[in-house]
């Protein structure tokens, strides 16, 4: 409870559950479509079967770490508090920070992708990787992906603005219309036809000569990679055309509107810019350790998969003891093993972090640390009570999601159960991302630089002393393994920097919601082992869908019921352990959603 006694606390909180519902909504569209991507890219690419899906899931890193921007909204954690604030008081000033701000975003795209291309050069002429081999397939993929940053960066910006503007849906449609082009695309160049689940026939057009028939693997990265780049530029020109039409209607408001002379207007927007752009690069790097962490594991996966480690074959001992030890694949099975953990830390950490964000940045700008400390405890709540089972089901269910999603087409059982079992592996750590993206965000807003930073240079050390110690004995698991570990590690220190802002009675609340939700996820695990045990296969009667098979029916009503088990279970035990809280903070939600718009 509020120790100041303001009735519109609640409220507050309510409206920032109700934005996280929102924002929840258009990145679960988003997510979904992903994984519709991602189940077509495995079954068109494969992933021991060639070395094309190692190179293409190497090469995506670095644009992939870019477009985080855009769907997480790191650009809006510093840009938007004073682009509202000048839209408030001064609308010409506000139009001028958002034209200078796009400009020095399209700059420093432009400026990333040249150095990015320079970069990828430059280990072409030094290493000279032969044609065939996975580095020179790397290689070509990023050079021709790697334009995607011009355009991701300014669109990202754009976004910021939009929201700034209280402008949504545009921004959120944005993550949509790339998953579209990919899907797009893979209809052109997957001889097998794309599942949407239904399966939808290959397409036999040729556009200049070449069709999905005439595609080598490597010919269908090449097209992907250039999608890639493609769907940046296409996602730039509609928010681009976008904005322009908001400028016209005035909604950015005109020249007369200034409130001062265009020289003083120039010297605010540019101190404004400074301390933007100065907030921006380390709240970047704070947000996105975890990505760092899945960059290097996909790279040492790559190093490591070979018969022969170059980088290290001059080391003495070093080269026979990494070499070898993952396999053709391994690369791949990493990608598509991180897909479905982003659907809980997307929908929990990421969500609930964003949009409590403006408030909690409020009450600590108030210096309201009463209100700070009762907002950040329901918000963690919310975060304990989600990510924890989220972990337990997905490591229950990741042998059945990898069967049911990634053995179409060119990916075998084989890789299917690689896969299992690095999801299984990342299911480990669930709980740990969405702590980590909420936790991050809370110190963000407190102004608290110094504690986030150093936890995700300790999560990255510690990721490379566990990896390099597991991958001997473990594989590929250990990488997977290490990422989950890392993260805990990364937790742990951003929850001992935040434990001087609460106080201890709220410490309790916690610790109770932390009990709880494990106790309940684990009658939740036991139920659902029981289900599995009484209900081994789905009523046969079911299975006549249209354009659907009876293995994909089957395998889907199998997750269903596991799933619905798994909530009803959780959410009862939760309800039995703290009725009357957990009832408040519906009625709480329900009122605000439903209530007056006063």
């Amino acid at each position: 409870m509020n120790r100041t006694g303001s009735p519109t606390a609640p409220l507050d909180r309510a409206r920032s559950f109700i934005g996280a519902a929102v924002m929840g909504m258009f990145m679960l569209v988003s997510r979904c479509l992903g994984l519709l991507r991602d189940i077509n890219t495995a079954a068109v690419m494969g992933l021991s079967g060639s070395m094309a899906m190692d190179a293409f899931a190497c090469a995506f890193r670095i644009p992939n770490i870019i477009r985080r921007f855009f769907e997480e909204g790191i650009f809006g954690l510093t840009f938007i508090p004073v682009f509202s604030e000048l839209l408030k008081t001064d609308k010409r000033e506000a139009r001028a920070l958002a034209v200078r701000y796009l400009a020095g975003g399209f700059l420093f795209g432009l400026g990333l992708a040249v150095l990015l291309e320079i970069a990828a050069a430059l280990i072409w002429f030094l290493f000279q990787p032969p044609p065939g081999k996975l580095w020179y397939s790397i290689l070509r993929f990023g050079s021709l992906m790697f334009p995607y940053v011009i355009f991701a960066v300014p669109a990202a910006q754009i976004a910021a603005v939009l929201q700034g503007l209280g402008r949504f849906r545009m921004a959120g449609f944005m993550p949509v219309l790339f998953n579209l082009v990919w899907l797009a695309v893979l209809f052109f160049i997957s001889p097998l036809g794309v599942y949407l689940p239904f399966k939808v026939p290959a397409c036999s057009v040729s556009i200049f000569g070449v069709s999905s028939a005439t595609l080598t693997p490597a010919g269908r990265g090449a097209v992907l990679s250039l999608a890639i780049a493609g769907a940046a530029a296409l996602q730039f020109f509609v928010l681009f055309l976008y904005l322009r039409y908001l400028r016209r209607s005035g909604k950015l408001g005109t020249p007369d509107s200034a409130k001062e002379s265009p020289g003083g207007t120039f010297i605010s927007v540019r101190s404004a810019l400074r301390g933007i752009w100065r907030r921006l690069a380390p709240a970047a790097m704070v947000i996105l350790f975890l990505q760092v962490n899945v960059l290097l594991a996909t790279l040492l996966a790559a190093l490591f998969s070979g018969s022969s480690v170059p980088v290290l074959s001059a080391i003495p001992g070093v080269d026979s003891l990494f070499a070898g030890k993952m396999g053709r694949g391994a690369a791949s099975a990493l990608y598509f093993g991180e897909r479905l953990y982003e659907f809980p830390l997307s929908l929990v950490g990421v969500t609930v972090g964003t949009a409590f964000y403006p408030l909690l940045t409020r009450r600590a700008l108030e210096k309201n640390r009463s209100g700070f400390a009762a907002d950040f405890t329901a918000a963690l709540r919310w975060v304990i009570l989600l990510a924890i089972p989220s972990g337990v089901g997905l490591i229950l269910l990741a042998a059945p999601l990898s069967r049911l999603f990634f053995a179409h087409g060119a990916a075998s059982a084989e890789d299917s159960a690689r896969i299992a079992r690095l999801t299984l592996c990342f299911g480990c750590g669930v709980p740990a991302f969405c702590l980590t993206a909420f936790l991050n965000r809370a110190h963000l807003a407190l102004g608290k630089l110094k504690t986030p930073m150093w936890a995700g240079v300790f999560s990255v050390f510690l990721f490379l002393m566990l990896a390099l110690a597991g991958v001997p004995r473990l594989g590929e698991a250990a990488l997977a393994l290490a990422i989950a570990l890392s993260s805990w590690g990364q937790t742990a220190f951003l929850a001992r920097g935040m434990a001087g802002e609460i106080f201890p009675a709220q410490r309790h609340i916690l610790a109770k919601t932390f009990a709880a939700a494990v106790f309940a996820s684990a009658v939740m695990a036991c139920g659902i082992f029981l289900e599995r045990l009484f209900l081994a296969h789905p009523p046969a009667s079911f299975a006549a869908v249209p354009f659907v098979s009876e293995k994909t029916v089957s395998a889907s009503l199998g997750i269903a019921v596991d799933l619905a088990v798994g909530i009803l279970l959780f959410f009862a035990v939760i309800l039995l352990c703290d009725r009357k809280k957990t009832i408040d903070t519906i009625r709480e939600v329900m009122k605000r959603f439903f209530g007056s718009k006063g």
